[in-house]
């Protein structure tokens, strides 16, 4: 009974993981439905791609945390099935390029949640500057919760750490900049990332193994 059960549970699960999903790519200077947040000037670039020849510069020009860029999941063609993957897979990858004015330590990414209330970064990274990193977020569980009971909205995005831009205003009343903070980046293939069909039937013969085993 038990050994036909896992094998329904993964039949059903490797019909409907289709794999990947790429919800920016930034081909053709397309923003693939993503917005700027604060602190940041976001615009499409040709530097720096990882697929196609497309890119999104996001400039947190006076560093410190700031949303950098936020894309609406439900209002995508597929946004049904991408929603279910944050809910139930919830991971996300994207590819960086950042250069960070920070004097020492490089800086980090966040992934961000933003759904029928809840905001917040909920995964982390660190960044090097001046070099293309392949950052892969898991959300954890009780977010996927809130991703799946989310009735209205569902957005991801990112938001950045670098050190903040000082100055001060001198006796004739000038703006001084003491140090100039902040970060560029550089983002392409930002995927949202589901087991693939074989993986899952393997998975599910394993454990199916198991089971005849006990």
């Amino acid at each position: 009974m038990k050994a036909r059960l896992v094998l329904s549970l993964f039949a059903v699960l490797a019909a409907t993981s289709f794999g990947n999903t790429v919800v920016g790519d930034f081909e053709n200077g397309s923003m693939d439905g993503w917005w700027v947040g604060w602190g940041t000037n976001l615009g499409t670039s040709d530097q720096y791609p990882t697929l196609g020849t497309g890119s999104m510069k996001a400039d947190a020009y006076n560093g410190d945390w700031v949303e950098v860029m936020e894309v609406a999941i439900l209002d995508r063609a597929d946004g049904a099935q991408v929603r279910n993957d944050l809910a139930t897979v919830g991971k996300v990858s994207v590819d960086v390029t950042s250069f960070i004015n920070e004097g020492g330590w490089g800086g980090q990414l966040g992934l961000l949640v933003n759904c029928n209330g809840f905001w917040d970064g909920v995964a982390y990274a660190d960044l090097v500057s001046g070099t293309t990193q392949s950052l892969i977020f898991q959300i954890p569980a009780n977010v996927m919760a809130k991703i799946a009971a989310a009735t209205t909205y569902v957005n991801i995005g990112f938001i950045s750490n670098s050190a903040k831009t000082t100055s001060h205003v001198d006796e004739f009343g000038d703006t001084i900049i003491d140090f100039q903070g902040g970060a560029v980046h550089y983002f392409d293939n930002v995927q949202v990332l589901v087991p693939e069909p074989a993986t899952m039937t393997l998975l599910g013969l394993g454990l199916l193994g198991l089971l005849r085993r006990k």
